[in-house]
């Protein structure tokens, strides 16, 4: 059985991974974690390049959710503006590792 943990591609950064990467293995939506991936814990907004990437994801038909450990407060902030742009979900305190919160992630992006 393959090892859920062990990744297939790593990139740099969050905008090194190109909507065209993603269509060419058939990723249709992606699960994105907020802190020290898409933005350093202490960035309390989403900041021009992380707008431009979700601009790309959506103008290539990737759906997205952010799923966080961290609070409803520092989530519903930093989702705000990406909500508005783009419909992005989010979900705060959601026990990563643990499947609960990506499986419904997954299953309202269809």
């Amino acid at each position: 059985m393959k090892d859920f943990f062990t990744p297939d591609y790593m990139f740099g950064a969050f905008d090194e991974i190109t909507p065209a990467f993603l269509q060419s293995i058939g990723v249709r939506a992606l699960l994105i974690d907020i802190d020290n991936t898409l933005a350093p814990y202490e960035q309390p907004d989403p900041d021009e390049r992380i707008l431009d990437w979700f601009r790309e994801l959506e103008k290539n038909g990737i759906r997205a959710a952010l799923v966080s450990n961290n609070h409803a407060p520092r989530v519903e902030r930093f989702a705000e503006p990406l909500t508005k742009a783009f419909g992005i979900a989010a979900y705060p305190d959601s026990g990563k590792p643990f499947a609960g919160t990506l499986e419904y992630a997954m299953e309202r992006m269809g």
